[in-house]
């Protein structure tokens, strides 16, 4: 199954602690899970195992009650390991399993 089709975006809620204040927000998110690939068969039907994938966008967070658009904040590891815990709590829902 090509991987687009078995894509998901949405957005989930983080909350960072930055030089000594806890900020709340949400980031953009698609994530694509693994695929076993198939590697019996046909030639023409056969394709390579993919691992799961995820890329972060659109980080925002509330600062002095606006929301502000912090996307250099992405390469944070508390982002990319919020996104990944909250990932897991909801990959049933994301992928169906």
């Amino acid at each position: 199954m090509p991987a687009s089709s078995r894509s998901h975006t949405g957005t989930f809620p983080i909350w960072l602690e930055l030089c000594g204040t806890e900020y709340s927000g949400h980031c953009g998110f698609t994530f694509t899970p693994e695929d076993p690939g198939r590697l019996t068969g046909p030639p023409e039907d056969c394709y390579p195992p993919t691992p799961a994938e995820i890329e972060l966008f659109d980080l925002f967070l509330i600062i002095r009650g606006n929301e502000v658009k912090l996307d250099e904040l992405l390469d944070v590891p508390a982002v990319y390991d919020t996104a990944i815990a909250w990932l897991e709590d909801h990959r049933e829902s994301l992928i169906g399993e």
